[in-house]
Formats: C-alpha cells, structure tokens, sequence
C-alpha cells in the first residue's frame, strides 16, 4: 500500500481541484458540489469546467480540462454515466491525481463493465479513483467539502468563522455514502472530533482498507470507523489492523451482509458451524478490531477509545451521588460483561474518611451530594483513591450536571486530576445535563455518556485494553511441522501430530470383525467405512457397546443391511472395528475452507448433537496452543468443561493440543483436504487426555476419506 500514498495525497489533499459537469444551478448537485467547495474556503484552487456558462460563484469556467493552466491533483466528476469513462480516460491522460466519480448506474446497475474499466484505467494510469455510486468526502484536516451531502453543507454554514480544522479526532470510512455522513453529524453532536468522512462506495479502485491504511499514515487519528459490507482485498486487512495498532488506533467497524448459503453446501459439521460471519467475528476479535452492530455502540465506543485511555481490566468503580442511579448503572455494566468489584477493607477504610458517613463505600461508593458541594474536593479525593489502589481498571462518575456552573466550579479539581489520570473516567448526569456543563467537561478531556453508552463505551475500553495486552504477549508459539509424508493417509497424519485415537482395523467380513474384536479387547464399536456415507449415525452404519464375538458378527451384518437401505448405491469399503473409549465430555474439531480466509480450524460441543448445540468458535490458520485454549474459553458452555455441578475439570491443555495438531496438519498438507471433521473428540478428566473417536476427511479431489 505504501506506494500508493502519494496518489492518494493529491486526491484527498489536493492543492487543485476539477469539477467536470460544474453548474451555476445550485439546486442540482453540480452546483451543490460548487457551494460547497467554495463554503469551505478550501486552500485548493478550483477550476469549474463547464461549456454553459463563464462563470459559476466567482470562479471562471473552462470549456474543458486542456483549458486547466496546472496539473490537477482531484476531478470531481459529476456527470452521467454514460460519459463517465471517457472523463476518465481524459483525465488519466492528462496526469490527474485522483479522481472522483458520483454517478450511479455501475455494477448495481448491472453495468459491471464500465466498472471494471474504471479499474483498469486507475491501474494502467496510477491515478485513483474512488467510486462510483459514492457521496463523496470531506476531510476537515485538510479543508475540503468533495460531496453533495446535505448535511455537509450545512455543517460548514453552521460552524462559524471561528471554527479550527481538526487535526486530530476520528475517521470515517464507509462504503455508504448517506450513513457515513450520517454518522458524521450525529459524531459532532455527541462531541466526538472527526477528521475525515470518506464514502467509498462501488470500489471500483479504492476500497475501505486502502483508504483506512492512508488515513493512518496521516498521523493524527485517534480511532477509525468503518461500515462495509465486504472487502475488496481481505489479505489486506491484517497489515491494515497490525499498522493500526502500533499506533494504538483503534478500528471501530461493523460489517453487514450475512450469508448462509455457503453453509448449505457443505459436507461435515465443521462447515455447518463456521459460517463466514462467524470468521469475521474470530478475525476481528484476533486483529483487535472491535466490531459493533448499530450505529449506537460504534459512537459509543468512539467516545470513549478516542479521548481515553484503554483500561487494564474489566474492575469499574461506580461513583454516585445518587444510590438508586448507582444501582442502575452498575447493573448495565455488569451486563456490558464487566466486574462491579467491592473494594477491599483498606480502601473502604479509607474512602469511609472521605464520604459522609450516610454515604457508602461499597461499589457503588455512594459518596451523596456533599462532596460535590465542596468544590469537588470530596468527588476528588475519591477518584485519587479509586485511582491509586490498583483495584479498579475504570470509573463511571455519576454526578449531577443540570445546574449550569457545575462543571466550572470543580475544574480547579477535576483538571489536573484528568490530565494525570491513569485509568479511563466517564461522567453521567442522572438529569438533562445543561449544555455549558457538557462544554466545560469537553475543554477539561472529560467524556460525557448516557448510561447505556458509558457500559458500551467500557465494554469497548476494556476489550480494546485486553487486546494491546496480549498483543505484546504475542500469539505463542506454533505446533512444528511433523516428519511424515503430505500425502500419507489420515490416520497416519493424526499420529504424526499426536492426535490420539483409539486402536482401529478394517472388517471385510463377519469373521473378521469379530476376530479385530477380541484381539483389541472388548467392547468395541463398529462403523460403516464408506467413500459416500460422510455421517454414519444418520445411515445406521454404527454400532456401539460390542461385548462379544457373536455381537461382532450380528452387528456386521446389521450395519451392511441399514447402509443398503439408508444409502443403496454407496460403495462400501467394509466394516471398520474400533477400541470402544471410555466415555467423557464430547467436542468436535475440525477445518473448513472460507472463501475470503481460506482454511479455519473450528472446536465446539460435539457429538450427534452438535449442529443443535452450535456452542462453537473458529480462527484462520494458522493456530497454536495458546490461541486454542482462547477459543476454549469463549465458548458459551466453557463452565461445562471446567467442572460444573461437582464433575472434575476435563483436560482442557489436551484438547488445545489437538486444535493446534490440525492447524499443522493443514498447514502441512497445503489444498489437500476440503474439509476435517474430528466428532466426536471425547475429554477426560484433567490430566488424562482426550481420544478422538471418529474422523472425516473431506478430500478437495477424491471426496471422503
């Protein structure tokens, strides 16, 4: 990407700038784009071209680009469709830097070749484009107003002469144009800076990740917030998130455009429980990017990760002047998945000292209206308090804000203890706040939230916190590559990655089956071994508990005859004999091909049961032992796995061992296998292992095996 920056530059920092199709009418968007520009002030000299008039509001036209006394770094292209590409091509031909194309009619439209000449041009040219069907940007930096949006104008209209460009605040990169700028002005109302709006809209060239990454090496963002519905280059996006975090700028997106129809066609249980939401879901939370779902939360953590500092911890200390709006608050941050802590007895020993004694010191430390009556003295040394114990990660200050003069007459408190905070601090007014209050807790770096936006906005400083956390821990190391043979059969590969399973032989015949049984030792279980039959249960091809040699012969022939049924004309390799194992907690693990990831190794709940209890998590390769045991304890029912209700704790290091044995193994065999099924893989007790009892592998050429 880095070599694309400067043409990038000139397209959203331009020092000229060409709106093909310009228009005097400012009722039309050829001429709202004009009024824009121009309300702006924009340092950027504009060159209006247009064949019907001399002059549009005090800026002399051109009949056509070769009329342009300088190289221009931006056209603004705001004509139809059809007379699209060839601006284009008279713009690539003159030098143009970048290029900004409103019309609509495109790949939408069904009109995918003109788009894919877009691409084309950019690309033989090196000019870029972004578009079409796009509302266009506004970059506050840098003073420009390249949209139509209604609401931009008015912005600019209402800011003032007074107004300062921001240099530092938010991003936002958004694949629709209305909702970008949407998110923009409701940004502003919350008090949230906001550098940049970018629409991207088709992508026939630029895409959302490529505009992120430049808006970054800008310098000066404090959080990017990105709507998409898909990626254009997805391998792309762990550079993207990496660059981001390194800057410690946070990536605040939500993605739409959900899919199952993928699932539908896939084979083993592995693919029915890893649809691609759920990859990005495993990708973002990996890349420390934080994914919300409205428009609320995004804001929401915006707020919060773009004016404080991440929290250690997910401990909140809930400081109140009201005891019944502390209780509240407390519940929305438990349910936010956040600790309310007590404090400790010294700590409570000495904020007792502080609050009146009809006050508490338990979470919510109820610390009443008195101590901010003081000239927040009081409210003061309790947040010095709170601070210093190391027993709490944030506060939530709930306070009262609706007397205007609030604010004001704590700042000589509240000033310096901000400036030197070392955990994030949030305010809430249990009443309307007063706007000067709001203003005046702005200039001091203090962030105002709505209950329901403050447990979002901790959610967010607490996740993001836990990320840069074990960012500097790193991944862990990775299962190493074993010494066996790529193309070695399945079970051999299970062995060569110590992935356990129990002794197994293969049955031609009644005789042999029963003979397979007691050399093992009985019971033992029996399984129809068939290139066609993905799902032996379903088929009536398993046959378990097998006590004795006779049972092994009836139990043959029985398997034969409900395959014969079930699945008529499937070709039968035998009867496979396997050690019965002990019975335990049930899993699945597996891997599964994503179209955008590629292979992803999933674990879940398992057993006949497992596409009802869809209890699962999954991650791209590649994955190691630490990063296994992570997807073990997000999984909805990890209480199960670490002894509830009296059982003892299964072997948790065991079953992250085999999810870090089937990465290598994938990684090893390269595009061999579509797909690997391990279910059910049964947990002992801590300390004695697992055993995987069945196996699926899916091959990409030659089907099951």
């Amino acid at each position: 990407m880095e070599n694309t920056v400067s043409g990038l530059e000139r397209l959203f920092n331009p020092g000229s700038i060409a709106v093909i199709g310009a228009s005097a009418d400012l009722t039309k968007i050829r001429g709202r784009i004009m009024r824009a520009l121009t309300d702006c002030a924009t340092a950027a000299r504009i060159y209006p071209i247009s064949r019907s008039t001399d002059e549009i509001l005090g800026l002399k036209t051109f009949a056509s680009l070769a009329e342009v006394p300088e190289a221009v770094d931006l056209a603004i292209i705001v004509i139809g469709a059809d007379k699209v590409i060839e601006a284009l091509e008279d713009c690539a031909a003159r030098g143009v830097g970048g290029a900004l194309v409103f019309a609509s009619g495109f790949a939408e439209g069904g009109n995918a070749h003109a788009e894919h000449r877009m691409a084309e041009i950019a690309a033989q040219s090196g000019m870029r484009i972004l578009g079409p069907n796009t509302l266009g940007f506004y970059s506050d930096a840098n003073g420009v107003a390249a949209s139509f949006s209604p609401i931009i104008t008015e912005w600019i209209r209402a800011r003032g002469p007074a107004y300062r460009p921001c240099t530092e605040g938010v991003d936002i990169v958004c694949q629709s144009g209305g909702l970008g700028f949407a998110l923009h002005v409701r940004a502003l109302l919350e008090r949230i800076p906001v550098r940049h709006v970018v629409t991207t809209g088709n992508e026939a060239d630029l895409g959302a990740i490529e505009v992120a990454d430049y808006l970054l090496s800008t310098g000066g963002s404090r959080g990017i917030l990105m709507f998409v519905e898909g990626f254009k280059n997805v391998d792309a996006l762990e550079s993207l998130a990496e660059k981001a975090a390194a800057q410690g700028v946070p990536i605040i997106i939500n993605k739409i455009g959900k899919s199952d129809a993928g699932q539908r066609a896939a084979i083993s249980h592995t693919a029915h429980l890893t649809g691609s939401d759920a990859i990005y879901d495993a990708v973002f939370r990996r890349l420390g990017m934080i994914r919300v779902s409205t428009p609320e939360e995004m804001l929401a953590a915006a707020a919060a990760l773009a004016k404080l500092p991440p929290a250690r911890g997910r401990r909140v200390a809930v400081v109140t002047t009201s005891g019944g709006t502390g209780g509240w608050a407390a519940d929305i941050v438990s349910g936010e998945g956040l600790e309310v802590p007590e404090p400790s007895p010294a700590l409570r020993k000495r904020l007792d000292a502080i609050i009146p004694g009809y006050g508490s010191s338990a979470n919510p430390i109820d610390v009443t209206a008195a101590v901010v009556e003081d000239g927040g003295a009081g409210l003061g040394a309790v947040l010095q308090e709170v601070e210093a114990s190391g027993e709490f990660d944030a506060a939530l200050v709930i306070v009262s804000f609706s007397a205007p003069g609030r604010v004001k007459g704590m700042r000589a408190v509240l000033a310096p203890l901000l400036a030197a905070r070392r955990i994030p601090i949030l305010f809430h007014s249990a009443g309307l706040p007063h706007p000067e209050n709001l203003e005046a807790l702005d200039e001091i770096g203090g962030l105002y939230q709505t209950l329901g936006a403050a447990g979002r906005g901790l959610r967010a400083l607490a996740g993001y916190g836990a990320f840069l956390a074990a960012r500097e821990q790193g991944r862990g190391p990775l299962v190493p590559a074993a010494t066996v043979d790529p193309g070695a059969p399945p079970a051999d590969l299970l062995k060569a990655y110590a992935i356990p399973t129990p002794p197994v032989g293969l049955a031609t015949s009644a005789d042999a089956a029963a003979a397979l049984a007691e050399e093992m030792g009985f019971p033992v279980v029996l399984k129809i071994e068939s290139p066609d039959i993905a799902h032996k249960t379903e088929a009536g091809g398993v046959f378990l508990n097998v006590a004795d040699p006779e049972a092994a012969r009836r139990g043959y022939a029985t398997i034969l005859a409900n395959v014969a049924q079930a699945a008529p004309g499937a070709r039968i390799d035998g009867v496979q004999v396997q050690k019965m194992a002990p019975a335990g907690i049930e899993m699945v693990v597996g891997m599964t091909r994503d179209a955008d990831f590629g292979p992803v190794v999933m674990l879940g709940f398992g057993g006949v049961y497992v596409e009802i209890l869809r209890d699962s998590a999954v991650l791209p390769l590649p994955v190691g032992r630490d990063e296994a045991l992570g997807m073990i304890h997000s999984l909805k029912g990890i209480e199960i796995l670490q002894g509830a209700r009296g059982r003892p704790p299964v072997d948790l290091e065991a079953l992250a061992g085999i999810v870090a044995g089937v990465s290598a193994l994938v990684t090893q065999t390269g595009d061999r296998f579509a797909e690997i099924d391990l279910n059910p893989v049964i947990l002992y007790p801590e300390g004695q292992g697992a055993m995987v009892v069945d196996t699926l592998f899916v091959d990409s050429n030659a089907g099951v095996r």
